[in-house]
C-alpha cells in the first residue's frame, strides 16, 4: 500500500457501464476538490505538491510492476 493511492477492491466489466469499486475517499475525489471552487486558481505551491504526490504514487505502481494506463482519469 502507498499512502497516496486508494485501494482498488473490484472492477465489474460484464456489461456497460463498467463499475470500479474503491475504498471510500472521506474528503471526496480529486475532481470534487478541483470543482468545488470553480473560477478560482490553485496556488502554484499546491499544484506542485499535488503533482509530487501523483508522481510518488505512479513511481510506486511502477516499482510493483503495474501500469496505470489512464493517468488523466
Amino acid at each position: 500500500r502507498h499512502p497516496k493511492l486508494i485501494q482498488l477492491y473490484a472492477v465489474c466489466t460484464t456489461e456497460e457501464p463498467i463499475y470500479i469499486i474503491t475504498e471510500l475517499m472521506k474528503n471526496g475525489s480529486l475532481l470534487d476538490y478541483l470543482q468545488k471552487d470553480k473560477g478560482t486558481s490553485l496556488r502554484i505551491s499546491d499544484q506542485i505538491e499535488m503533482s509530487a504526490q501523483v508522481a510518488s504514487g505512479m513511481a510506486y505502481l511502477e516499482s510493483q510492476n503495474y501500469i496505470h494506463r489512464d493517468l488523466a482519469a
